[in-house]
């Protein structure tokens, strides 16, 4: 059984208050140390429902007046970006409408409106599928809205930005095929899931039991590569609270077994469940091993996970002995990453992948590339590495 700290319980306990539009009892928050706890909500971007959580109960009013103001403005910025975010969707996929490009909202631009509150579920960007032929039109419709255009390497989608808060990553497939083939296969014909949205007739959505699979298929992509954190299993429990009873659970049980994650789903929904039906701050005491160990990886994990997990997870698999990483194990790491091979560039740079005979410019490139842009990432693997 994990030891889970007081913030941690803290601030399961007050999510599970703003779920339930309940004030937290007084005596399990006398005493709470704001700033760690706006650490911990910050870290799994879950400032805004924390936030609500406190408002419920006096904790904030009796609280030094900065702290309690880097509270209420983290809220309010996480509403507002919300707001900002939901009308650039609108205006853009009326766009694509006008323009003939089949689309379809993922993530968060569904989840979000799941929640009792609105602004409760904070969003980093908009995640949209679309028809992946018609780009150049898209980046008109894009550049005409005042966003420039990122080709994100060594991912499926295109990223639009424009500041102040304003991110698109438009989704040219589901899952990358070099690291989930089973996964690309079964969804590279979507479009054939897909239910047309009322009154559309180029937008498109999933039903209840296909976007269910469909994240929790998200989730674990995260949860066994880099983690993913507490969001994710808020995540379950908001879309199992309002759509569990109504989906087909026989076909949500056959599709998750097919992916290989029946099991992780399963113990994330109860996990949840027991975090969240009710405000309980002796939660702990009710989780079995393994919902515990999996709450301590998502505690440790944060929104986007570490770097640390990623690469402990890709060490692992590489050794494969499930023995102490070894120093050849090491070794052989640090070169698959300073020479990826063919099949890594397949999504990444095509353009490589078609012409292997090539791929020495392309490892050139990445270490000079490296070394200008992304010497604090690389700087945190190594770390990474040596502490395996």
């Amino acid at each position: 059984m994990i030891l889970v700290r007081s913030c941690e319980k803290q601030i399961i306990y007050l999510i599970a208050c703003a779920l339930h539009d309940t004030a937290p009892d007084e005596a399990v928050v006398a005493g709470i140390d704001l700033e760690a706890l706006f650490r911990l909500a910050n870290a799994h971007s879950l400032t805004a429902v924390t936030c609500m959580g406190l408002e419920k109960g006096r904790a904030l009013d009796s609280a030094p007046k900065d702290i309690a103001q880097k509270w209420k403005e983290a809220k309010a910025k996480a509403i507002r970006k919300n707001m900002l975010l939901d009308a650039d969707r609108r205006k853009i996929l009326d766009e694509m409408e006008r323009a003939g490009i089949w689309y379809l909202p993922l993530k968060g631009c569904v989840l979000k409106d799941l929640y009792p509150k609105f602004g409760m579920r904070q969003m980093a960007d908009n995640d949209i599928l679309y028809d992946s032929s018609r780009l150049e039109d898209l980046k008109r419709i894009f550049r005409e809205q005042g966003y420039s255009w990122q080709d994100a390497k060594g991912s499926v989608h295109d990223h639009f930005e424009k500041p102040p808060v304003y991110n698109f990553e438009m989704h040219r497939a589901l899952f990358a095929h070099e690291s989930y083939p089973v996964w690309d296969e079964k969804y590279s014909a979507v479009k054939n899931m897909c239910i047309p949205d009322e009154g559309k007739q180029f937008g498109f959505h999933l039903s209840d039991e296909d976007f269910y699979v469909y994240i929790t298929a998200h989730a674990y992509k995260r949860f066994s590569n880099s983690g993913t954190g507490l969001c994710t299993l808020v995540d379950f429990y908001v879309y199992n609270l309002k759509k569990g009873r109504a989906m087909n659970r026989d076909y949500v049980d056959s599709e998750l077994k097919s992916l290989g994650i029946y099991d992780y789903e399963s113990i994330s929904r109860r996990l949840a469940d027991k975090l969240f039906a009710k405000p309980d701050p002796d939660f702990s005491d009710s989780l079995i091993d393994d919902e515990a160990e999996q709450l301590e990886y998502y505690l440790g994990s944060g929104t986007y996970g570490t770097v640390s997990n990623r690469v402990s997870k890709t060490m692992t698999e590489i050794q494969g002995d499930g023995k102490p990483i070894r120093g050849a194990t090491r070794l052989k790491y640090i070169l698959s990453r300073l020479f990826p091979g063919r099949q890594w560039c397949k999504d990444a740079y095509p353009f490589f992948y078609k012409y292997p005979v090539l791929l020495p410019i392309l490892w050139v490139y990445r270490i000079f590339r490296g070394l200008i842009k992304r010497r604090k990432h690389i700087a945190g693997e190594i770390r990474a590495v040596k502490k395996q």
